[in-house]
């Protein structure tokens, strides 16, 4: 996959979550639920790191830019 068409993944992702996502999920929580629907080995390598959002919506940027390096390298 390359750089654009990953971007353009997770910028559809991030659309999803910011109009889609359930009552009672924070923003970070449902960009993590969401790509997780899509690419779970991806998602799942970023599970408890650093760039981990589901907890902390601050790190939302991070976990999309790694997800975008991580899916461009599929």
């Amino acid at each position: 996959m390359t750089k654009d068409s990953a971007y353009s993944k997770m910028l559809a992702i991030y659309k999803k979550a910011s109009t889609e996502r359930p009552d009672g999920w924070r923003f970070g929580q449902a960009v993590f639920n969401f790509t997780f629907g899509k690419y779970p080995e991806q998602a799942n390598m970023l599970r408890g790191s650093d760039v981990d959002c589901f907890y902390n919506d601050d790190k939302i940027n991070e976990f999309i830019e790694t997800m975008i390096e991580l899916l461009k390298n599929k």
